[in-house]
């Protein structure tokens, strides 16, 4: 089955990415980072309440302070992924303007 569409394809679309995106080695380096980023958040999260309340406080800590420590870790591995993404993918993050004029000029 052939899909005979005749709009132009999108400037987002997958099939229009550069064939070097998302190269394996990449994504291993942004994996790393990743882990490096959780893991030292989460030693320093850990190690200031530690310091602050004591280990018996930190390992009965309740339910929205466990959620507060996993904001405080998720903000800086959301960071990483913003700053990355856009080199991993060989793509900007910002979006493609298009014009009415412009696509009918690519149907042509």
């Amino acid at each position: 089955m052939v899909k005979n569409s005749t709009s132009a394809r999108s400037p987002l679309s997958p099939t229009l990415w550069p064939a070097s995106a998302f190269l394996w080695w990449r994504s291993l380096v942004l994996f790393a980072a990743l882990v490096i980023v959780v893991l030292a958040v989460s030693f320093a999260v850990l190690g200031v309440a530690v310091a602050l309340y004591g280990r018996e406080a930190v390992l009965h800590m309740s339910p929205p302070v466990v959620l507060a420590g996993q904001a405080i870790i998720y903000v800086p591995a959301v960071l990483v992924l913003l700053i990355m993404l856009p080199w991993l993918s060989e793509r900007t993050m910002r979006p493609q303007a298009t014009s009415p004029g412009e696509s009918a000029a690519r149907l042509e």
